[in-house]
């Protein structure tokens, strides 16, 4: 019967574990032409010979801005006028076709078509592209689902009462602390474009955890815990690329038999609410892979408090109540595969293109 009620046990965690998702976090992209340049932007223009960034508008190559005032209309020499779209394209003012070629310094041209990084003025003044650098893989934007497992360290507090007038009559502390294992899954979200980062988790963990106050004769008292589950949010940041720090808080859900065995046997599975808060970190190496999957590694301490589990005048021992109420350390490590992943390493925040246009 125990074997069989396990195997339940351990079907609906893994059905449980589905993270439904309803959030979506929102781009923010600053416009190049209008953004202050400076090294913490990229790629951005430099002068060939001095190094000076340059400051003014990006626009359609060979073209300069209308009106200085007005960022989002250029002209070329020939009076052709190309305006700038809410999805960041130049397009065409009288025929909508859109601009395929290089994006310059205002009024600038490239000095080699066949090199989109280099581009020179009229008057011989040479701007280069400098590009951004190599970006970092995080474990910080996206859905995940992993493994776990789980040492549990279990306190319970069993109070005997008389069930006619509540009189307590005995209570004892009881302890256990098995390892067991468990499967993790949730999102990650970066809601304002920053290091901050927030989401939903659920976990399923299975242990055979016995706590029981024993008498002579081979009497006893206790609690037979099966799983618990916990669901709530993660917040933390990124401290560098690939390491997160966070806390957590959610609900949490024990199932346990009661157990009260003296003359006779009686037993009450149940399923008792709770509270988890806690702390980790997760470490994600841009190496790890799976089938083009980032994986990461997690270590994560929490604390529960459960409610009151009640077995009321069980048949081994009808004139009496017992209230079983139970705390938990719990430390897990695992490991999760990422679905999506930011690339912005931790101290990054572009705001140009991430790339030079290509050419046509």
């Amino acid at each position: 019967m125990a074997e069989l009620r396990c195997s339940r046990a351990i079907v609906t965690g893994y059905f449980y574990v589905s993270v439904a998702l309803a959030v979506s976090a929102c781009a923010q992209m600053a416009r190049a032409q209008t953004a202050p340049v400076s090294s913490a932007y990229c790629p951005y223009w430099i002068n060939a010979k001095t190094g000076e960034h340059w400051q003014r508008a990006i626009t359609p190559e060979g073209s300069h801005l209308a009106d200085p005032r007005n960022p989002n209309e250029t002209v070329f020499n020939n009076g052709t006028v190309y305006v700038l779209n809410a999805g960041g394209s130049w397009i065409n003012a009288t025929t909508g076709e859109t601009w395929q070629r290089a994006i310059t310094p205002e009024g600038s041209h490239l000095a080699d078509p066949r090199n989109p990084n280099e581009a020179v003025f009229n008057n011989g003044t040479v701007y280069v592209l400098v590009p951004c650098p190599p970006a970092t893989q995080t474990s910080t934007f996206g859905g995940y689902i992993g493994g776990e497992l789980a040492k549990n360290w279990g306190r319970v507090r069993s109070t005997e009462s008389l069930a006619t007038t509540d009189v307590i009559t005995n209570r004892f502390v009881d302890s256990g602390d098995p390892l067991g294992v468990g499967i993790v899954g949730g999102y990650n979200f970066k809601p304002w474009n920053n290091n901050f980062v927030i989401g939903p988790f659920a976990s399923f963990d299975y242990l055979n955890q016995i706590i029981n106050h024993n008498f002579a004769g081979g009497q006893f008292l206790g609690t037979t815990t099966h799983w618990f589950i916990n669901a709530g949010v993660k917040a933390g940041v990124v401290t560098a690329p690939g390491f997160y720090l966070y806390g957590l808080a959610g609900a949490a859900f024990l199932n346990h038999d009661l157990n009260v065995n003296f003359a006779t046997a009686a037993q009450s599975n149940t399923t008792t609410p709770g509270f988890t808060a806690g702390l980790g970190g997760e470490y994600q190496p841009s190496s790890w892979q799976l089938a083009g999957h980032p994986i990461s590694v997690f270590a994560q301490y929490q604390h529960t408090w459960w409610s009151n589990a009640n077995f009321n005048t069980p048949a081994s021992s009808p004139a009496f109540n017992y209230a079983f109420r139970r705390e938990d350390d719990t430390i897990k490590l695992g490991f999760n595969i990422h679905f999506g992943q930011s690339l912005a390493p931790a101290s990054a925040t572009p705001s140009f293109p991430a790339k030079a246009p290509a050419l046509k």
